[in-house]
């Protein structure tokens, strides 16, 4: 007996990336060989089958493909198998064979549909109570150990409603259940689901047709309000709601057909809503370049203050606090907090320049090691977000060390920070590249890798 037991994973952003490059990685071999089979049936020749389509693959995976050898061979080997039993499901049905509802010819499958799933070989995979590892994957939690004890066939990983799930085959010796109590008989009926002998009534649940005839209305509600009011009914913060629908005198709209002119020019869909950490990157970045070029001598002052004052303090502190409306902490404290930095930093030059409140080379370096302080605390937090972020914060960490040691005696170490905190800069502005190319590719375009603390 073969039973099946579906668990949630909890995989890291990089395994994540690994599973995506999977499931498409299976997509591509899959449409491949339907492409293949299509072609075979317009030129009116045999098609070809599920062996023939994987070797046919594999003898030209390395040269046009080779980027297929990132992922293990199981995902490869599963989407021709699936394609195998379609096309045999196609065709039984079409000779009658297969009983039941037509089976309609093949499509293609599509990355708007979802990520989708691939395939793992049983010997591609282990497992230890709550933990999964998986070959070119590594260890994951699963959040409940495998329930069955048996024989591991294979299992299937898929991404379904915004979490990673694998369904693991197992096979089991059947033991047929004890019945230690007599015989009686079961009349299966339409009315009630079953009826004993003993006269004992079983009521027909219909829980799922209920629930679906509820989803139904629900939906067919909302269509409506959409079609004719132009709004959806929604507890979430960015749809309009009815307490959100006001005339220009503040007043509460009727919601009948008559308004529904008036409330369709008021009411519009949400907005994308941009993500404004490339802006607090970006001007992080570009104002940490500027002072280190100013810091190795190749530029004045000048430069560095005004570009401090404007991108560096206004734009990045305005960024932290759209990132507080988005729910990240982490975002909001470090951009508004350096965007401060370089707002108060700015101001300290033009004091010094003017001789209104100036400090001295050692007040500057108190400054730094306090600021060094803070930093330390945003180093740690960023491990728990990526590779890359937390390669930011430790060269930001190293240079903020040069600076204090520079302006406490050891000034040979200022140009030396200069240099080390332009890679900094470079690494900021790769994360920032990282979330635009995300967005508009996709996919992930630039790397991160995984957080270096979990």
């Amino acid at each position: 007996m073969i039973r099946a037991h579906t668990i949630r994973l909890n995989p890291t952003p990089e395994q994540e990336r690994l599973f995506r490059q999977a499931a498409g990685m299976a997509r591509f071999c899959y449409n491949w060989g339907l492409r293949a089979i299509k072609d075979a049936l317009d030129q009116g020749v045999a098609v070809p089958m599920q062996r023939s389509l994987r070797d046919a693959f594999k003898q030209i995976r390395a040269a046009e493909y080779p980027w297929t050898f990132q992922i293990g061979k199981s995902a490869i080997d599963g989407a021709f198998v699936n394609l195998g039993r379609a096309v045999k499901n196609f065709f039984d049905s079409r000779s009658g064979r297969r009983k039941g509802k037509k089976v309609g010819f093949l499509a293609f499958k599509s990355r708007r549909r979802g990520y989708g799933s691939f395939y793992v070989a049983n010997d591609r995979l282990t497992l230890n109570g709550h933990t999964l590892t998986v070959q070119k994957v590594g260890s994951l939690n699963m959040t409940e150990p495998l329930r069955f004890v048996g024989k591991i066939l294979s299992a299937t990983i898929r991404y379904q409603a915004g979490w990673w799930w694998i369904s693991i085959q197992v096979e089991l010796d059947h033991t047929p259940p004890a019945n230690p109590g007599p015989a009686i008989g079961v009349d299966l009926g339409i009315k009630s689901l079953a009826v004993t002998s003993e006269g004992e009534v079983f009521e027909n649940q219909k829980h799922l047709k209920r629930a679906l005839r509820t989803v139904k209305r629900l939906q067919m509600k909302q269509e409506f309000l959409m079609r004719t009011f132009g709004y959806v009914e929604s507890s979430r913060p960015t749809m309009v709601t009815r307490q959100a629908i006001r005339t220009p005198a503040d007043k509460p709209i009727s919601l009948t057909r008559a308004s529904a002119p008036q409330m369709s020019e008021k009411v519009a869909a949400a907005p994308k809503v941009g993500n404004p950490a490339v802006v607090g990157l970006a001007a992080f970045g570009l104002t940490t370049m500027m002072l280190q070029f100013h810091n190795v001598g190749w530029v004045g002052l000048g430069p560095v203050v005004w570009l401090g004052l404007i991108f560096g303090g206004l734009a990045q502190f305005i960024a932290g606090l759209q990132e507080q409306k988005t729910g990240n902490n982490f975002g909001y404290v470090a951009f508004t907090s350096y965007g401060a930095f370089w707002i108060s930093l700015g101001i300290m030059f033009l004091g010094n320049t003017f001789k209104v409140l100036t400090a001295s080379e050692q007040d500057v370096g108190w400054f730094l090691v306090a600021w060094t302080m803070l930093t330390v605390i945003l180093w740690v937090g960023s491990m728990r977000v990526n590779g890359a972020l937390a390669l930011t914060f430790t060269l930001l960490l190293i240079g903020f060390i040069l600076l204090d040691l520079g302006h406490f005696g050891f000034a040979f170490l200022i140009p030396v920070a200069g240099y080390e905190l332009m890679i900094c800069a470079l690494a900021a502005w790769y994360v920032m590249a990282h979330l635009i190319f995300l967005d508009l590719f996709g996919r992930d375009v630039l790397p991160v890798g995984p957080a270096w603390l979990r």
